[in-house]
Formats: C-alpha cells, structure tokens, sequence
C-alpha cells in the first residue's frame, strides 16, 4: 500500500490497483459539487446538511417536520347508513342516539396536535313534522359532553313550520371549525333539540342517505 504524506502527515493512500483514498484526518477541503455520488456521507457532513430542497420520492412521517399553517394534517370520513334515529320530541339539547340510547351520528379523529384545529362537515337527511306554525327545531355538533356548535337565539340553524301540519325532508349540512379541540383523540356527535310539538328524525337506514361526517386537523 502506497501512502501519500506531507510533513509527515498521511493525505492519501493506494493499494494495488484500488482507487486512492484520502486520509479522514484531511481538513479544509473545499466545497464540491456532486454529481451521481455514489456511497455514504461522513457523520460530520450529513449533519451539517441544512437544505434540503426537492424530495420526489420516499416518506415525510419525521415527526420534528413543521408543516406550513392551514395545512391540512389527515382527514377522516364516517359514515352511518344501517338505521333511521329515534323520534326527537323533546324541547332540550341533546346527541342524535337510536332507540336503545346510542348516539351513533359521530365521527372520530385522533392524533390531533396539540393548538391545531379541526374542521368538521357534518350532511345528513333531517325529518320533521310539526303541530302547527310555531313549532321548529335546531341541530348541534357536540365534542365528547360539550355542544360546540349550534342554535342559541334568534334564527341560527333555526328550521320551522309556517302553518299547521306540516311534514318535510331535507339535506342538511353543518360545517364548523373547532379551534379548541384536545391533543389527542377528539368525539364529534351531531345534537337536536326541538321547539314545540312535533318530531325530529336523522333519515339515515339503508334505503336513504346516509348520514356522514368529515374531520380534518389543520396545522395552526
């Protein structure tokens, strides 16, 4: 094996007809530009990589990476389409649940980092029938125990009857961001309440539409 010295110092060797290597205790060198390098960075360098530009292949899933605000982290769909909800007749908040007491009409969204948001779309098929005129109803969107969204006075999300009898469908979409949800795992129920007599149905079987809930954490 050949060895390259100055004063004394080793800068390179060569062994047989192998390609000469430059000694690691060499510093100072300049700046090269690479093109198609083949093999394995030293420790020192891969550290001082600071750029690192254009990635067309492999997976971002480091968990130190900081992604831009309003960036879109993971979106979940749910969807519930096998039973219609119990009757509603009660003049009080709370969750849509079938008629053994489940409150089924839900999405969940876990992994929620922590100060992010989560924007929820709740579209289902609402059914009311009313006594008379002053008869309506209001839905809610509730996180766990808590109603984060929904009807408090005046007309917000407010639907009623002009006259007496009357009887109707119709496509409903409630759409919210929660700006306070848990670091973690978060619950999403669709609520109602009822004013006056009457019902309220989710239209929600096989036969129908079924009811569905969008999640998706947003990057604050």
């Amino acid at each position: 094996m050949a060895t390259l010295e100055l004063n004394g110092k080793s800068l390179a060797t060569q062994t047989s007809t192998a390609e000469p290597v430059i000694a690691s205790t060499v510093t100072g060198a300049p700046a090269l530009a690479l093109t198609n390098a083949t093999g394995t960075m030293p420790t020192g360098t891969q550290d001082n990589i600071t750029r690192l530009g254009t990635v067309t292949v492999g997976n971002l899933s480091n968990t130190a990476i900081v992604y831009p605000a309003g960036h879109v982290l993971q979106t979940i769909q749910e969807t519930k389409n096998d039973e219609n909800s119990a009757t509603y007749t009660a003049n009080a908040w709370d969750k849509v649940k079938d008629a053994g007491g489940n409150a089924e009409w839900k999405g969940t969204i876990n992994d929620v980092g922590a100060s992010n948001y989560v924007l929820i779309h709740m579209s289902f098929v609402a059914y009311q029938y009313n006594g008379d005129g002053t008869d309506g109803g209001a839905w809610a969107i509730y996180r766990e125990a808590s109603r984060i969204y929904g009807h408090t006075g005046g007309n917000s999300e407010y639907f009623g009857s002009m006259s007496s009898n009357i009887n109707w469908y119709r496509t409903t979409n409630l759409i919210w961001i929660d700006k306070t949800p848990a670091t973690g795992t978060n619950n999403y129920y669709l609520g109602q309440t009822k004013y006056g007599s009457g019902g309220m149905v989710v239209k929600s079987a096989s036969s129908e539409f079924p009811f569905i809930c969008i999640l998706q954490e947003i990057q604050v």
